[in-house]
């Protein structure tokens, strides 16, 4: 039997102004502190552009999507570009549920 781990993992790689916060594993309430202080460190800096990359996150919700979008909001008001990248199953499964319910 398998079992998805629901240990957060969040690691932040860097090509020259150009950054990646590479997000794993389940992304709810319980991680949006740790998502805003990276965000808040990540605003300090001189970035061109910062990419949250949820390719390997295997649990998100309502809360853990809006925490991603304040995190970007804190990284957008220091002027730097952001983009989400790498749409995990469980993010697609997210927007299902979203456009479901928009029906």
């Amino acid at each position: 039997m398998s079992e998805e781990t629901s240990v957060f993992g969040l690691r932040v790689s860097s090509n020259a102004r150009n950054w990646t916060v590479h997000l794993a594993g389940q992304l709810d309430v319980a991680q949006s502190a740790v998502l805003l202080d990276a965000a808040m460190a990540l605003r300090q800096c001189d970035l061109a552009a910062v990419s949250f990359d949820l390719g390997q996150v295997t649990f998100i919700d309502t809360a853990g999507y809006r925490a991603l979008l304040h995190a970007a909001a804190v990284v957008t008001a220091g002027g730097t570009q952001v983009r989400i990248t790498g749409e995990s199953p469980a993010l697609q499964r997210l927007q299902a549920l979203w456009e479901l319910t928009a029906a």
